[in-house]
Parts: structure tokens; sequence; C-alpha cells
């Protein structure tokens, strides 16, 4: 499973836990992780699910159940 951040939910979400230097903010490197895991999500057969990490806790649990399930 992939939870993917967009970059402007990583800022609001950041509240200075992470420091403004750090590769895990960093709108470059995020993007280059963001498109290998879109990459390996496009592959037959496909071993990696992707979820938008700004949805409801509750709705995240239920997809990732149903992805899961699949497998």
């Amino acid at each position: 499973m992939y939870l993917d951040l967009p970059q402007a939910a990583v800022y609001e979400r950041n509240h200075g836990k992470i420091p403004a230097g750090s590769i895990y903010i960093d709108p470059c490197f995020n993007a280059a992780v963001r498109s290998y895991f879109l990459g390996l999500a496009d592959l037959e057969p496909s071993r990696v699910a992707g979820l938008d990490s700004t949805l409801d806790l509750a709705e995240l649990a239920q997809l990732t159940r149903t992805r899961l399930r699949l497998l």
C-alpha cells in the first residue's frame, strides 16, 4: 500500500514536526517517490495500491481491507 499525500497537505500537516530542510518534506523528493510508486502500480501484475491519505481514516481502512481482499 502506498499512501499518497499531496505536497500541500505535507506542509499543512507538518506544524514544525519535521525541520524545513528535511528530505521528507522536500517537494522534489516527494515527487520522485510518488512517481516511483505510481510506476510500480502501473505494472502488470500490480503489487502496489495507491491510496489518497487525505481521506478520512475510516474510509482509508475500508479501502485497504477491500484491496487486500482482492489480492
